[in-house]
Order: C-alpha cells, then sequence, then structure tokens
C-alpha cells in the first residue's frame, strides 16, 4: 500500500518467497526458511500505526483486492469485529476449505502444549469457532503439537525436561477440550522414534483417558529412518496400559519402511491392517522437499492393496502453493493403471 508504483514488480516476489517452489526440489532448510517469512502472518502482533486502505483498488491483483473487500465487511460483521489475528485467520482458513468443498480440517498447533498460550488460544477458539463454523460449513479441530528438534535435546539439558513435563501436564489439562483432536510430533525427522519413547507413552495415557483421542506421529518421510513406522506403532503398543485397546494412531507420511515384500514388510502390514493405523500421504511435499524423486517409488498402491488404511493430505498446501484439487490430480496420474 506505500509502494502502489512498484507493487507490479513486488507482488510475485513476496508470493514467491511465500512458497516452496513450484519448479523445483528443496530440503527442510528451505522450509524453515518459509515459515520465518510467514511467521508474521501466523504470529504477528498488531501494529500502532495502521495503512489505510483508501487506495486498496489501485493494487495490480484482484485476490488480494477482493480479500481486502471481504476484510472490510467483516469489521461491520458483529461476529467478526472483534477477532484477532489468530481467529481471523481460522476464519480464513475455513474460507479456503469451504471454496475446496472440503468441510473438516485439522490443524497442528503447538502453542496448544504450553502453559502460558494454552487458555489463551482455547479462548479464542470457543469465542470463534461456532460462527466460523456456522459461516462456512467448516469443522476444524486441532491437534496439540510438539516439536521433534527440541523433544531430541531433552535427554541432554535438565531445563528442557522441565519444559517438556509442563507441555505434557498442559495437554493432560486439556486434552478433554472438545476443539482438541489429539496430539501430534512435527519436524524434521532427524531421529530414531525411540528416543520419544517417554513421550508417546505419556500421550497413550492421555488417549486411555481421552476416547477418540488421536496420535499422529511424522515418521517415515526419508529413507535414512526406515524403521520409524514400525518402531512409532511398536512404542505405542507397549505404551499400552492393562486392558486398554490401541488408540487411534495416524503416520504423517510412511514413505519409507522396510522393503513391504520381505517378511518383516508383511509383518509391518499385518500390524498396520490389525491396528487400523491410519497412514497420510501427501504426494506434492514428498516431492518438493526432496524425499522422493518420481511417485513410481511411492508405495501407496501396495497398501491400497493390503488393505491398510489410507488419507491424503497436503501437508499444509499454501507452502507448497497446492491444494486439495492439485494432490486429488496426483494421485489419479500415480495410481492410473
Amino acid at each position: 500500500m506505500n509502494n502502489l508504483e512498484n507493487a507490479d514488480h513486488n507482488l510475485p516476489r513476496i508470493r514467491a518467497s511465500l512458497t516452496i517452489l513450484k519448479d523445483g526440489q528443496a530440503v527442510f532448510s528451505n522450509l524453515e526458511k518459509v515459515y520465518l517469512y510467514r511467521y508474521v502472518f501466523a504470529k504477528g502482533i498488531e501494529s500502532e500505526k495502521k495503512i489505510p486502505l483508501t487506495n486498496a483498488e489501485k493494487i495490480p491483483d484482484r485476490e488480494i483486492t477482493d480479500a481486502l473487500r471481504q476484510m472490510e465487511a467483516d469489521r461491520l460483521d458483529p461476529r467478526f469485529a472483534d477477532y484477532t489475528l489468530y481467529q481471523n485467520k481460522l476464519l480464513w482458513i475455513a474460507r479456503g476449505c469451504k471454496k475446496r468443498g472440503i468441510v473438516y480440517a485439522e490443524i497442528s498447533d503447538t502453542s496448544l502444549v504450553k502453559p502460558a498460550d494454552a487458555p489463551k488460544v482455547l479462548a479464542f477458539l470457543h469465542a470463534s469457532m461456532p460462527d466460523i463454523t456456522a459461516e462456512t460449513g467448516v469443522t476444524l479441530r486441532f491437534l496439540a503439537s510438539f516439536r521433534r528438534i527440541p523433544l531430541t535435546i531433552v535427554k541432554d539439558n535438565v531445563e528442557s525436561q522441565q519444559v517438556l513435563r509442563d507441555q505434557l501436564r498442559t495437554l493432560r489439562a486439556t486434552a478433554a477440550d472438545p476443539y482438541i483432536a489429539g496430539s501430534d510430533i512435527i519436524g524434521e525427522e532427524i531421529n530414531d522414534i525411540r528416543d520419544l519413547k517417554p513421550v508417546l507413552a505419556e500421550l497413550v495415557s492421555i488417549a486411555a483417558d481421552t476416547p477418540g483421542f488421536v496420535i499422529r506421529i511424522h515418521a517415515g518421510e526419508n529413507d535414512g529412518l526406515r524403521d520409524n513406522v514400525e518402531k512409532s506403532v511398536q512404542c505405542v503398543r507397549e505404551a499400552l496400559l492393562p486392558g486398554q485397546k490401541m488408540p487411534r494412531v495416524r503416520i504423517g507420511h510412511g514413505l519409507y519402511t522396510p522393503n513391504l515384500k520381505t517378511e518383516r514388510g508383511k509383518e509391518l502390514l499385518r500390524t498396520l491392517r490389525s491396528d487400523r493405523v491410519v497412514l497420510e500421504f501427501q504426494l506434492t511435499s514428498n516431492v518438493r522437499l526432496n524425499n522422493l524423486s518420481t511417485l513410481k517409488q511411492h508405495p501407496l498402491k501396495q497398501y491400497l492393496k493390503e488393505d491398510i488404511l489410507c488419507v491424503q493430505g497436503t501437508d499444509g498446501g499454501a507452502i507448497y502453493g497446492t491444494d486439495s484439487i492439485d494432490e486429488q490430480l496426483a494421485l489419479e496420474r500415480m495410481l492410473w493403471p
């Protein structure tokens, strides 16, 4: 708004900085850089110096001007007028889902395990979600998420151990909240999942007291840790309390495992099937982050043939400049005989 004469030049570059490029492959450090650039939209604070929108129509991008008009209308709508940045973000996520025919979505959020943040975020959700769902018809639920890298260094850091204990206590206190669907372990897969076995044991214990609680684990994303899918399920099974049924477990990616044609691989398939573990596949993410060079190497066909529960996702569509429709087209091309 303060530099309209250069908007034609700047807008495409701003857009490009906020996504993983479509015409190439990246690594996890590139993804972290995109997260940094997007931080102002995700965690920004309100500026005391406002930018007037009187010249919004001069922005040479119809999508932006349409969004600004909707934002102005929201300011006059008593349902949305007092929304925080966080609540507005959820409203626009739900609108994006509605546009693509999505009626249910889950969001991983690390603030829901932080003692100082969780009560505030839950208050935001309870104040806004009924109106957001009424406006869009979209149901949003949340996975209270632990970042993998801090978890990895906990065992060598007394202070980090206390932080983790506080986060687990926070989740135990809030797990029954209707907007929390479960937990998630997110971030770059840099360690043997057994390093996080104590955390998984706590999550299994929480699941025992919270019907329907989902334990989601990012595992099998890169070929350097092919045992993590198998070990993730083992860690959950070994943590079951006496008489406790297997909780709902989802594996994010499940791309790399022991060879599924070997006896060990066949045993993994039997375990996944009997425990009703759901494997989540994100085709675009796998290719863009250089974890998969060609879809021909993807194991999805074999999982489907073995009656393994599978679901497709985007892994955060805006990050990759994709959406559910793009992913469906990619899936169709991959599964075509």
